[in-house]
């Protein structure tokens, strides 16, 4: 039988539930290298290696922009969020969770909101220095805007926001201390995005066999892919124009699959 909530219990769960966005967000500001991670790294990345691909091998910006734009959700979604969770996991308020107002369901739905929505900040803040770059490297480039799908962009942002939170979760439940965390999750972040066609445009990939056949590996190749659709009107050559499905389908198919192991293999202690 469903227990009924007396009012003075909806009000100390309502209390509870703001004490712990309070809480998450101290949590997160109280160190800068979350901050770092989410917002500087992909920013000072993206600044290099923009530059190198326009500047020294005279890539269009619209081979380039599509994945550095993502670098910032990644960086979010994957590095930030699981440290921060890797911090949550191993203090004695989340243990004892259960026996509070709301339970670790409500946790995660907090906090994983929380992170998507600094996620999309560190979108935003990406999209700003990307039309800087554009405009100091060749600025009669920032035409490309005026093509831009809005829709397919936004799409491209969520499903990267929702993979990386994926691997994240995954990756705190195999791992004790933020140490080991940090160390799995820098893998699946390098390997992840130089073999995606994010750090490495897709374009050059998909010219060698090779690393194009291992990008369909990549969890991120799938969001990068729509994010060159929403620029440039139509895919590389891993994907006829007409199947916008595929990344989307395969995209989807990775955050359940790593969802499904986080449900198998999160251990708290």
């Amino acid at each position: 039988m469903k227990k009924i909530l007396t009012r003075q219990d909806k009000e100390l769960k309502l209390n509870t539930t703001k004490n712990l966005i309070k809480l998450i967000i101290k949590s997160y500001l109280s160190s800068f290298k979350y901050i770092f991670f989410g917002f500087f790294q992909p920013l000072i990345l993206s600044s290099v290696f923009f530059f190198v691909f326009k500047l020294a091998l005279d890539r269009p910006a619209e081979e380039i922009v599509p994945g550095y734009l993502l670098l910032g959700p990644i960086t979010t979604g994957l590095m930030s969020f699981s440290l921060v969770l890797s911090d949550w996991k191993n203090s004695i308020l989340l243990k004892r969770i259960d026996v509070m107002p709301i339970g670790k369901s409500t946790f995660f739905y907090i906090f994983i909101s929380y992170f998507f929505l600094i996620s999309i900040l560190s979108f935003f803040w990406m999209l700003l220095w990307m039309t800087i770059f554009v405009l100091i490297a060749d600025s009669s480039e920032i035409s490309m805007y005026s093509n831009l799908n809005w829709g397919y962009l936004f799409l491209a942002v969520i499903q990267l926001i929702l993979i990386s939170n994926a691997i994240a979760l995954f990756c705190v439940g195999i791992t004790r201390g933020q140490t080991n965390t940090q160390g799995v999750v820098m893998l699946f972040f390098f390997v992840g995005a130089f073999l995606s066609g994010i750090m490495i445009p897709s374009v050059l990939l998909d010219s060698n066999d090779g690393l194009k056949y291992i990008s369909y590996t990549m969890p991120f190749k799938y969001p990068e892919a729509l994010s060159y659709y929403a620029w440039n009107g139509g895919f590389n050559s891993e994907f006829p124009d007409d199947s916008t499905w595929i990344p989307v389908v395969a995209g989807f198919a990775y955050f359940s699959l790593f969802i499904s192991l986080t449900l198998k293999t999160f251990k708290w202690n």
